[in-house]
């Protein structure tokens, strides 16, 4: 009879140090809060860097995303990509356009993710919105992905008259099957004593 050998040991989950409140609470003032919430992890971290380092890191992160987008754009029109280019492979470029709007998509949460304070000149945030939305408004793959409904929400957000958006979110039928639809153009009537 044999003996079964013992299960081994779960393996050891990093565990990460605790975020100093202390940092957190000479920023709150700048931080725009988010329904979804912000990770006090990412929020540390960026108020921990000093400006200059974190300026680098952040325009570094723009040009990789934008670097991706203009891959993806040429790729739909060439159907290729040359090997290396930009430091893209081409096989990783062939993915990406697949699904274009996923760069669109985590481009714009980088910039929410790494700009609490809003958006702004810097961020860059209201033309992404504005470039990403009007990109996919014919593309069918889109009309009701709740990712492209994501970036109409966060757009309509900034202009002056969301309302107008959604109405032209309804006559161009984006999103009509979604219930984030509706729930975002009821609070924005509702804002408006509507």
């Amino acid at each position: 009879m044999s003996v079964p050998a013992p299960a081994p040991a779960p393996a050891a989950t990093p565990s990460r140090a605790p975020v100093d409140a202390a940092v957190l609470e000479a920023q709150k003032e700048n931080v725009v809060p988010l329904a979804s919430g912000r990770s006090a992890a990412q929020l540390a971290s960026l108020s921990s860097q000093s400006r200059s380092g974190l300026g680098l890191k952040l325009a570094a992160e723009h040009r990789k995303f934008q670097t991706q987008l203009a891959a993806v754009a040429f790729f739909e029109s060439e159907a290729h990509w040359p090997d290396g280019r930009d430091g893209l492979a081409a096989a990783e470029v062939a993915t990406m356009a697949e699904d274009p709007l996923d760069v669109h998509h985590q481009y714009a949460r980088f910039v929410i993710g790494s700009y609490p304070a809003g958006a702004s000149a810097t961020s860059r945030l209201v033309p992404l919105l504005e470039a990403s939305t009007r990109q996919f408004l014919n593309d069918q793959r889109y009309k009701n992905d709740p990712r492209y409904l994501r970036l109409w929400n966060l757009y309509a957000q900034k202009m002056d008259c969301p309302e107008d958006c959604y109405r032209f979110l309804f006559a161009k039928n984006v999103g009509e099957r979604l219930a984030s639809l509706y729930e975002e153009y009821a609070l924005v009537l509702e804002a408006a004593g509507k």
